[in-house]
């Protein structure tokens, strides 16, 4: 589930569009900034920046979706014998349960621990995080570093974008990641819903704002469920974001991934510790 940074390029054009629920939106520039509310000129780079990332988690929430529809479709072909019945027949009680309990077999449904995890340290970039110690990890591009289940499509992702300018607050670099999530996530045929957001405290006193998300796919029941802690540490918006089937997302999974992401350690000032 990579992504390649074409996206980028992709996703500028529309990411200005998208903008920040904190600006006015029509008094651009001819420098490609835009008018905040308290007055100060807010750079699309900002914007670009929180909205790649969006994008990037969208997709991957829609791949995540198509592999779970696939794999239990599959169980359920290979696992669920087909019952005889008449033309005017009803499936079973039990014909239902069967396809269900397939389901939760191609997704692992039941064995999904985080709770032993070990510790990721970046060569090229002054972060660590814990991640669950049976997950691959692919650190090819150190700025998208992701660590993947083998048995269920779950993944945990690290995001960096560097770039971001001095007048960025994180609250708007929230507000532009959602608004260009919310645009993704319609792009690719999916509804979504913002079922937490809270302002945390990571390590060394790094403000963070923690959220969860969920998308369901038009064409079928599956849901994804994301979790996501953004901070600014100087120039650099870091976002680490797990992606994971809701049929397995139980609330114990729920606290594992959140103490996950909240592992985040980031090394060097974040920014004025505006309140969000």
């Amino acid at each position: 589930m990579r992504r390649r940074h074409v996206l980028a390029g992709l996703t500028a054009g529309f990411s200005l569009l998208a903008g920040c629920n904190g600006s006015t939106g029509n008094n651009s520039t001819g420098n490609n900034s835009t008018q905040s509310t308290n007055g100060s000129n807010t750079s699309a780079s900002g914007e670009i920046t929180a909205t790649t990332v969006a994008t990037t988690m969208a997709e991957t929430a829609q791949e995540t979706a198509t592999q779970t529809e696939t794999q239990t479709q599959t169980q359920t072909a290979t696992a669920t014998p087909t019952p005889t019945q008449t033309a005017t027949s009803q499936p079973t009680a039990e014909t239902t349960a069967g396809g269900t309990a397939a389901m939760g077999t191609a997704t692992g449904s039941g064995s999904l621990d985080l709770s032993n995890r070990e510790t990721y340290s970046s060569n090229s970039y002054p972060y660590t995080i814990e991640y669950p110690s049976d997950w691959q990890v692919d650190e090819t591009d150190p700025t998208e570093v992701s660590f993947t289940a083998s048995d269920t499509p779950s993944s945990l992702t690290v995001y960096l974008r560097e770039g971001a300018p001095s007048s960025v607050t994180l609250e708007q670099a929230t507000e532009q990641f959602l608004s260009g999530y919310q645009q993704s996530a319609g792009e690719n045929e999916m509804t979504n819903e913002t079922l937490d957001r809270r302002e945390v405290t990571l390590s060394n006193d790094n403000r963070a704002i923690f959220l969860d998300l969920r998308l369901s796919s038009a064409e079928s029941s599956v849901s994804i469920r994301q979790n996501a802690v953004l901070t600014l540490v100087g120039d650099t918006l870091y976002t680490a974001a797990s992606t994971i089937p809701e049929m397995v997302y139980s609330s114990e999974v729920g606290q594992q991934v959140e103490d996950m992401l909240l592992s985040l350690t980031v090394s060097g000032d974040s920014e004025s510790t505006d309140t969000v």
